[in-house]
């Protein structure tokens, strides 16, 4: 089940990606696959590898293998972008700062807290993301008509 929601996931980042005009070029492909260590012989990219690995372990062909790093990597910039535009202003930090070195329990953390207000805006910035996620994939889900890729059909009818 939860492999399955993964690539549920995947497709619609994917997709939410195709819309915002994001696209991976086959150079970026291309270096992913030819510094991928399970496709090197001998310390160097070996296509005789690449091409029985993917058949063997993934089940599927070289160029399939590819798209679905493709629409990975589309979906991963997506995911990427979403991140970079969350920021915690100093006064966010300024104002909350007092009461999580209040509230801490642990000596260690909370000398560090007083020394070095970026952990605490850090910690901020994780809740953030993950609420942005969470609002972001709740709305999706309530507009988004999945419309699985034939590669990711093929996925979960395990071919």
């Amino acid at each position: 089940q939860e492999a399955l929601q993964e690539l549920i996931q995947q497709e619609a980042f994917y997709q939410e990606a195709q819309k915002y005009g994001i696209t991976v070029p086959d150079q970026e492909i291309q270096l992913q696959i030819l510094n991928t260590p399970s496709f090197q012989r001998e310390g160097k990219f070996d296509y005789g590898t690449y091409a029985r690995t993917v058949t063997q372990v993934f089940r599927m062909s070289p160029e399939e293998f590819e798209e679905i790093r493709r629409r990975d990597s589309a979906g991963m910039q997506l995911r990427q972008l979403i991140i970079s535009s969350v920021h915690i202003s100093h006064d966010v930090v300024q104002a909350g700062l007092p009461n999580r070195i209040a509230i801490e329990t642990d000596a260690k953390k909370k000398k560090e807290l007083q020394n070095n207000p970026d952990v605490f805006r850090e910690e901020l910035r994780q809740k953030e993301i993950g609420k942005v996620f969470n609002d972001w994939l709740a709305q999706m889900n309530r507009t988004l008509k999945f419309d699985p890729s034939p590669s990711l059909r093929a996925q979960l009818a395990g071919k």
